[in-house]
């Protein structure tokens, strides 16, 4: 029984989304610390007035904001799609194993039991016959 389920394949292979989701996030942190940083560097030097803008607010704050709400959103979705993900694997693991386990059972427990019910059958009939 330990050898099948040893060979069961339970996918260990992420896929390639999850990773592509992995360096995303880290690119979207990097973006909201270098934007806040440079935000509050400007800020203690005193350069705010000279930033670059975008929409009127500075580019440092954007990166910085736009890095955090993006980050946040990401890691929601990329949640619901791993939970999602996880289940689906579940699923395929629990089947396999238990094919796997019933194989097993058939094979030493269910069909020795049947030829030994089928000797005791035909024992039991020549007893019979025996009898009568």
């Amino acid at each position: 029984m330990e050898r099948g389920l040893h060979d069961v394949d339970l996918g260990s292979r992420l896929p390639a989304w999850v990773t592509l989701v992995r360096l995303l996030h880290w690119l979207l942190l990097l973006a909201a610390v270098g934007g806040l940083v440079w935000w509050g560097v400007a800020a203690v030097q005193g350069t705010r007035e000279d930033l670059s803008e975008v929409a009127g607010l500075p580019l440092p704050a954007v990166l910085g904001v736009g890095g955090l709400v993006l980050g946040l959103l990401l890691a929601v979705v990329g949640r619901l799609l791993v939970r999602g993900l996880a289940r689906k694997r579940a699923d395929q693991a629990d089947e396999r194993l238990r094919g796997v386990v019933h194989q097993v059972l058939d094979g030493e427990i269910v069909q020795p039991f049947g030829t030994e019910l089928s000797s005791y059958a035909a024992f039991r009939r020549g007893v019979e016959a025996a009898r009568a």
